[in-house]
């Protein structure tokens, strides 16, 4: 009883399956994607109590921390990615990409001192990579619409400093943030292969701690990141 039971169910997927290649065809197997990626970094940023006491208000009418602010930049992007179908006209996929270049966030002033005016931190973002998951719906034959949930990792150089540029209490420091992104997608496929991808994405990283003196005072911050990817790839 239990072979013929597995039997028949081995059957069935193996008729099954080119049935769902057939659906999603468009869609399924590996594809190489290049493009360019419009994002927003925004840090938000804050100081330990103790600093805090140091702060006057001589810059009335310029809050401390321009936590809502973001600083916008295109880099180039590059993607791999493999999909199978998983049901009719349904598919998942995983993948990893890529974004070259740099991303600097927005100058936030977080503080001030008569002696050298007002003091801020910011944040350049690079390397940033991520790897992910999908899963699709295809909308007739050459439309798919997906959701994604990924990792993300990149190097981070944090910079302190005071508007009166002075070199002994300047400081970079540099850090690995990691986080999670969510996004939307779609995707129009042709029958060559070719394929354009847009999709939009929120990625929150995690809050790193930069040592402003060696006397433990610190500035906090809570990078995020929202970008629009287009890409033109190609699905083999």
């Amino acid at each position: 009883m239990i072979k013929n039971t597995t039997l028949s169910a081995l059957t069935a997927l193996t008729l099954a399956s080119p049935a769902l290649y057939a659906a999603a065809e468009p869609f399924t197997g590996p594809s190489i994607a290049i493009g360019a990626s419009l994002g927003g970094l925004a840090n938000q940023t804050d100081t330990s109590p103790s600093y805090k006491q140091f702060v006057t208000r001589a810059l009335t009418g310029k809050p401390y921390s321009n936590s809502d602010n973001t600083q916008d930049s295109v880099l180039p992007i590059v993607d791999l990615s493999w999909n199978v179908p998983i049901a009719p006209s349904w598919i998942a996929g995983a993948g990893i990409n890529l974004e070259t270049g740099e991303r600097t966030g927005p100058e936030n002033i977080v503080s001030y001192a008569p002696a050298v005016g007002a003091q801020s931190a910011s944040l350049t973002m690079k390397q940033h990579t991520a790897v992910y998951g999908l899963i699709g719906k295809q909308l007739g034959e050459n439309w798919l619409l997906y959701g994604k949930l990924g990792y993300h990792q990149a190097k981070a150089d944090s910079k302190y400093q005071f508007s009166a540029r002075v070199p002994e209490l300047d400081k970079q420091q540099r850090f690995t943030l990691h986080g999670t992104g969510i996004g939307i997608g779609a995707t129009r496929a042709w029958k060559n292969g070719l394929e354009l991808r847009m999709e939009g994405e929120y990625i929150a990283f995690n809050e790193y701690t930069h040592t402003v003196l060696d006397k433990g005072d610190t500035v906090t911050g809570k990078p995020a990141l929202s970008r629009v990817n287009v890409m033109l790839g190609y699905r083999f």
